[in-house]
């Protein structure tokens, strides 16, 4: 359920209007004011009730103030296109991300339509944060946000007519929008805000409170440090460019973030890059067992993060004998490529969350398998004599087979992602 302290979806709308729609009101009480006032003041004059006319004038301004236009909020496509003559290489990066296309996600829409209605408001406050957008987030969804009202479950606060928000100090306006540092943007605040999740059901994310207790936020690392890197996943050094192409104020070259913000959920080739390494893998003999050690490269949070409850990342063990015979031992896809968990005591790593019962939007309970930074998990697998090799390899799908099936989605889960191999010889 919606925390408390969330301000409801009533009143972001009221805070999220559009500009045309608040010119409209605007005018339309502006005009009844006047007509109203100029009543009042045929009624009374200054000389014989000064307080009164001071009064009435303080709230008319009052009004006014309140009910004046604000920069529209507009679709997150419409939205980008207007900053990409400044800012090309970053709306480039923003479209292709999962941030401009948040609501278009067929798992997303699948698992919305699964919840009541009167929660679907509360998936789209992070899915679609604006009133009239369509896509998912704008460029303003980040660089108008200045604070939260808590750092979970969109619960955040924008400044809709002061500077946009820059991450860099040394940011100064242009004639088209005034900037300025704010501390919040670059911040894992935000990020969490967001990507900090309690409820429907057992759906829960929790990456900002194990970012809390990691060994990259002791150091100093954000969510953006890895996240916004050219090397997704790892906090290393920003490609020098120019943050503007604004001819009217030229702009010093300076790091720049790649604002795909680069997650596991993205395209086959830029989820590998982000998610390979992120484990080790090790097998040993002991007898007639082979060990297999997995062990979290991650310092950022837990592997895996997010919402496990929907992704897979278990390991497969196979073996080959003599003759070159592969037989898997644990962790494969049945031929409907579904992952079916062991017999019961069978050897078996699984690291997402196991719910019961049903969808994550539906569940009472859950199990949290996932590793912290440095932790390892092992797990003892018989060998039978003739065995040659002992390969494992650590797989990872941001959809399984069998929940597409529950939400009656057509076409099959993703291609597995070998996150790290190994073979013993």
């Amino acid at each position: 359920m919606r925390s408390a302290k969330a301000p409801t979806r009533a009143a972001q709308n009221i805070v999220l209007l559009t500009g045309g729609r608040l010119a409209a009101l605007y005018n339309t009480a502006l005009r009844r004011s006047i007509r109203n006032t100029n009543s009042l003041f045929q009624r009374c004059s200054f000389r014989r009730q000064p307080m009164r006319v001071l009064a009435l004038l303080f709230l008319c301004a009052l009004f006014a103030a309140a009910c004046a236009p604000t920069a529209p909020i507009q679709d997150a496509a419409s939205s980008a296109a207007a900053c990409a003559s400044c800012h090309p290489d970053h709306t480039r990066d923003h479209a292709r991300s999962r941030h401009a296309n948040a609501a278009n996600g067929e798992l997303y829409r699948a698992l919305r339509d699964t919840t009541p209605n009167n929660t679907r408001a509360f998936c789209d406050s992070c899915h679609r944060p604006e009133v009239g957008t369509s896509d998912g987030l704008s460029c303003d969804s980040c660089h108008r946000a200045v604070a939260n009202f808590g750092t979970s479950n969109a619960r955040l606060r924008w400044d809709r007519t002061g500077p946009l928000s820059s991450a860099r100090a040394e940011s100064v306006g242009t004639p088209a929008h005034g900037t300025r540092f704010h501390g919040f943007l670059p911040s894992s605040e935000l990020c969490g805000t967001c990507h900090e999740v309690e409820g429907p059901g057992a759906f829960r994310e929790t990456p900002y409170t194990e970012w809390q207790r990691s060994p990259a936020a002791r150091v100093g690392d954000t969510c953006v440090s890895c996240h916004g890197s050219p090397t997704p996943g790892r906090p290393t050094p920003r490609p020098m460019a120019r943050a503007a192409l604004d001819p009217m104020a030229p702009s010093p070259d300076r790091p720049r973030t790649d604002h795909r913000f680069v997650g596991p959920d993205d395209d086959p080739e830029s989820a590998a890059r982000l998610l390979v390494g992120s484990a080790t893998l090790t097998i040993r003999r002991e007898g007639t067992d082979a060990v297999v050690t997995v062990t979290s490269a991650v310092s950022g949070h837990s592997l895996p993060t997010g919402v496990r409850a929907v992704r897979e990342l278990w390991l497969e063990v196979s073996t080959v004998d003599r003759l070159g015979r592969v037989t898997v031992v644990s962790g494969a896809l049945d031929g409907d490529q579904e992952l079916a968990p062991p017999p019961s005591g069978a050897p078996w790593i699984a690291l997402h969350d196991e719910l019961s019962p049903g969808l994550p939007t539906e569940a009472t309970i859950v199990r949290v398998r996932a590793l912290e930074p440095a932790q390892s998990v092992s797990a003892r697998f018989p060998i039978a004599a003739e065995t040659a090799t002992v390969r494992a390899r650590l797989r990872y799908r941001s959809q399984s087979q069998s929940l597409r099936r529950a939400l009656g989605l057509r076409g099959p889960a993703p291609e597995p992602i070998d996150v790290a191999t190994a073979e013993l010889l």
